[in-house]
């Protein structure tokens, strides 16, 4: 039987990719990859020393699972890694508790949704 929830998923992740993506280069190291990235953000909270609770956001890069290698390699984020945008902008991996740092964005982990925030 076809799953008609797949076949959806894999349309609107082409669909995605194709009209809503702009090109980043993911960074590990001395290792890089271009990739094509939609931006969005995870918003999270947290209780500071004096037991406030303090929102804030990461901005997240949305990528496909399958453009996550360095040649033959599949990747998952790490701590650390970086992304830089079209501008220049350098884009550092954070781990999120909720998270860790990245989560898949779909129930058939067709895209990764990685979070980072502003190298300054």
């Amino acid at each position: 039987m076809v799953n008609l929830l797949n076949q959806a998923a894999v349309f609107l992740e082409t669909q995605r990719v194709k009209v809503m993506t702009e090109p980043v280069t993911y960074h590990r190291g001395i290792n890089t990859v271009v990739v094509k990235a939609t931006c969005g953000k995870t918003n999270f909270t947290i209780d500071d020393e004096a037991g406030f609770t303090v929102g804030s956001h990461v901005v997240d890069f949305i990528i496909a699972a399958s453009e996550m290698k360095f040649g033959d390699t599949v990747i998952v984020p790490r701590l650390g890694d970086v992304i830089v945008t079209a501008d220049a902008s350098q884009y550092e991996v954070v781990y999120l508790a909720s998270d860790g740092c990245w989560r898949y964005s779909d129930g058939f982990k067709l895209s990764m949704r990685i979070h980072t925030k502003l190298k300054l």
